[in-house]
């Protein structure tokens, strides 16, 4: 009797402990595994405001995606809102981290140091805050990808505004930096198609970092008159003296600026200077998805906290990794397989997914404009 009561109870024991096994082996396929994704963003720098921004939509993103992630760790690189930053930080990230997927680099179109580097080890990124338009042709790869808006509809918007203000002779002022150069680039040759036999243009070009425009100024003031000026520079050390003092000049031209308008430090340091200023901005402000969204960062980070233009950008670059691995995904050439096939809920975008180009498709801008030192919708 005792001898079939052993072999029972041995019988059990191997059961249980097969399903134990069996139970623990199926947990480890979803959450033993470790994934780095790496994170190039500008912390520092005339970028911080940025790449701030990014992180904690990053955050934000992962808290939604976490129970269903295997273990993900995350490598934070500086890029130092410079090229050489950016190579330093991306070089650590694949070669000596070996990260599987990379968010960033923040400005990744102004400092393109960073992209053959992932090229080349076939490491995919997604950044918040390229416009891939200003990158160089030979930098372009399929492991490349960004949820900045693409800036043809920028353009439109702006030129429609323009026109509806009867606003015919715009003054392009920009700096040497890739990126505002081919935003300007750009703007000269499209906004034509968008309203033909319209526009007369000046264009006026300065060194990256400038500070001084007074002679530039007297110029607009007493030389081409202009309607509107299309000002596009890299950082709030040149865009606020350069709003400082076209006030002190007594310069009444509309003055347009960018997406990249909605910065909370050019208000902080240049109170009131940024007054009138119009500008395109990704449509997401009427998204109720941007709503919670909002309110999620507000609750985590408080009210005087900065969310920075690439903020939703980010956050829905986050949410594409994060839904790749989620299905599955856990090595570079999986996860950029995936986002090239993603089709993914967003905030302004209802379904992320990326065209040939590697840019997120289905974007739309409004007009907006600063009053009181805040951002309202333009009227």
């Amino acid at each position: 009797m005792k001898k079939p009561l052993i072999l029972a109870l041995i019988l059990i024991v191997v059961i249980v402990v097969g399903w134990s096994y069996s139970k623990k082996s199926s947990q480890t396929s979803i959450t033993g595994e470790s994934i780095k994704i790496g994170l190039a963003l500008g912390q520092t720098g005339f970028a911080g405001n940025w790449g701030e921004g990014e992180g904690k939509a990053i955050h934000l993103a992962y808290e939604e995606y976490k129970n269903k992630l295997p273990n993900v760790q995350f490598v934070t690189e500086d890029t130092k809102s410079s090229p050489v930053g950016t190579v330093n930080a991306v070089q650590k990230l694949v070669l000596v981290d070996h990260v599987a997927a990379v968010i960033g680099p923040t400005w990744s179109d102004s400092f393109q140091g960073g992209y053959p580097i992932m090229n080349k080890a076939k490491v995919p990124s997604i950044s918040p805050s390229s416009a891939f338009e200003a990158l160089e042709e030979n930098t372009r790869s399929e492991y490349m990808f960004s949820t900045w808006w693409p800036q043809m509809e920028e353009i439109k918007t702006l030129a429609l505004d323009m026109k509806q203000r009867n606003y015919k002779k715009v003054l392009l002022l920009h700096d040497e930096d890739a990126f505002d150069t081919s935003i300007i680039n750009y703007f000269e040759s499209h906004a034509p198609e968008v309203v033909p036999n319209f526009f007369a243009f000046k264009k006026v070009s300065v060194p990256i970092g400038s500070s001084d425009f007074r002679t530039e100024i007297a110029k607009i003031k007493n030389d081409f008159k202009p309607d509107a000026i299309l000002v596009v520079l890299q950082d709030t050390s040149s865009v606020g003296p350069f709003m400082k003092q076209l006030q002190e000049q007594g310069v009444k031209s509309q003055v347009y600026e960018t997406a990249d308008a909605e910065n909370l430090d050019n208000l902080k340091k240049f109170p009131g200077y940024f007054d009138g200023v119009l500008y395109a901005f990704p449509s997401y402000a009427d998204d109720s998805g941007y709503t919670d969204l909002h309110n999620r960062f507000v609750k985590e980070y408080g009210d005087n906290a900065s969310e920075g233009p690439a903020f939703v950008n980010a956050y829905n670059a986050a949410r594409v990794i994060f839904d790749v691995i989620s299905k599955g995904a856990r090595t570079s050439a999986e996860i950029t397989e995936g986002i090239k096939n993603a089709q993914v809920p967003g905030v302004g975008i209802k379904t992320l997914s990326f065209d040939e180009n590697g840019q997120v498709s289905g974007a739309k801008y409004i007009m907006k404009e600063i009053q009181n030192n805040q951002f309202k919708n333009a009227k």
